[in-house]
């Protein structure tokens, strides 16, 4: 199945922004990363915890990144999830270009 870049990056509607507990809003991929970065253990374990992992639910089912979500599923600490989300955004962003360099020559 082909990855939609674009969708994936964008923001969200906002029914569906990611609400962190300690205040934040999380509209984006971008947006989530940097949450992350600066997030603490207490904040990342209201989240993520034996009986619920909100990062990977919303972007398995909000941002529709199958691979991600199955990705950090695996992991344990709040670095480690936003280096795994700053791999994909980096791919991502360099997909994102590529589908678009592949359109402009499709219209010449």
């Amino acid at each position: 199945m082909a990855i939609d870049a674009r969708k994936i990056l964008a923001n969200v509607n906002p029914k569906f922004y990611f609400w962190v507990c300690d205040g934040q809003i999380v509209k984006n991929l971008q947006e989530l990363y940097n949450a992350l970065k600066k997030m603490n253990n207490n904040v990342y374990r209201y989240h993520v915890n034996k009986d619920r992992n909100d990062f990977k639910t919303w972007i398995k089912d909000v941002l529709k990144d199958v691979f991600l979500a199955r990705e950090i599923g695996k992991c344990r600490s709040p670095k480690t999830v936003a280096e795994l989300v700053k791999k994909r955004l980096d791919y991502l962003k360099n997909k994102r270009k590529k589908q678009l360099l592949e359109k402009k020559a499709e219209k010449k």
